[in-house]
Parts: structure tokens; sequence; C-alpha cells
């Protein structure tokens, strides 16, 4: 009896073990996947931001205009999860289309010029938003002109990447279990 006793004992702490290693794994992979996604995004609204930079022109009354529209449908549709928004200190505030009558509140916080920002901004109609941002100043040859570029993505968007990464590697867990 005593060694079936040890054997249950093993067996149980054996079980027990690959359970919490499994479980330690699916969280580290599932959160290694996050980063990636939000990397990838981060890449991609990187992309759009330095085209809304380089479109960026000065006009008359010491703000900037646009010259090109941008070839993503989604900064036209209102509310389509994709938007962008230029602050210039002195001037309007200009904002995609998708943005419809919502402006994005920025945080309060220093900018290095030419860096890249990563924010979680609140979004039209309650959504989360996954923000990157930049502060540029474009030399006039008069007077410079500072300004913020945002451009952000619903969160949900990453969000449901992830929970579908996550169930299959559940799946896939419990048959390596």
């Amino acid at each position: 009896m005593r060694i079936a006793s040890l054997r249950l004992r093993l067996l149980l702490a054996a079980a027990l073990a690959i359970t919490l290693a499994l479980i330690a794994s699916a969280f580290l992979l599932t959160q290694l996947f996050m980063r990636h996604v939000e990397d990838r995004v981060a890449a991609e609204l990187q992309t759009h931001l330095n085209q809304i930079a380089a479109s960026a022109d000065p006009n008359d009354t010491g703000g900037l205009v646009l010259a090109q529209t941008f070839a993503d449908p989604r900064f036209i549709e209102p509310y389509s999860g994709l938007y962008w928004q230029l602050d210039v200190a002195s001037a309007p505030r200009l904002r995609s289309r998708s943005l419809w009558d919502f402006e994005l509140p920025l945080p309060v916080d220093e900018l290095q010029q030419g860096h890249l920002h990563r924010h979680e901004l609140a979004g039209p109609k309650g959504s989360r938003l996954f923000a990157v941002e930049r502060a540029l100043t474009l030399d006039t040859g008069q007077k410079p002109i500072s300004f913020r570029i945002v451009v952000a993505v619903d969160r949900r968007e990453i969000d449901e990447a992830a929970t579908k990464f996550s169930g299959a590697l559940a799946r896939s867990l419990l048959i390596v279990g």
C-alpha cells in the first residue's frame, strides 16, 4: 500500500507541475503575441503618420494644410476605427473625417522632437484607441511651426486578435497536456 501511495503522490505532483507549466506558458506566449501585434500595428500607424507629416504644408495664417488625401478609405468613413489628428498650437486642429465630430484627447506630456510615443486614448462612441504620436517642427524660413500628429486605431482589433490566439493556444496546450 505504501508503494501505491508514493506512486500516486508522484503522479499528482507531476500532473500539478505540468499543469502549472502549461498555464505559465500560455500566459507568457499570449503576452509575447500581444506585444508583437502591438508592434505591427504601431509600424502601420507610423507609416500613416509619416505620410501625414510629409504632406503638411504651411498656410497663410501660420497653420498647416494637408497637400494630399490619403488612400486608406477608413480615414474618410465616420467612426471607422482608424483616425488621425494634427494639432498646431496657434491654428485650428486638423482631423480625419473618420473622427466626425470627435477630437482625440491627447495626453499632456513633453514630447521630444521626432520621437514616437504610444498611448491608449479614449475614442469616439466610448471606444479605446491604440495611438502613436510624434511632435515635429516645420521650418518655413520665417517662423517655425511646431505641431503634434497622432494616428490611432480602435483597440478592439488588437484585442480580438489576442483573444483568437489565446483560444487556439489553449486548445493546443490542452492537447499537449
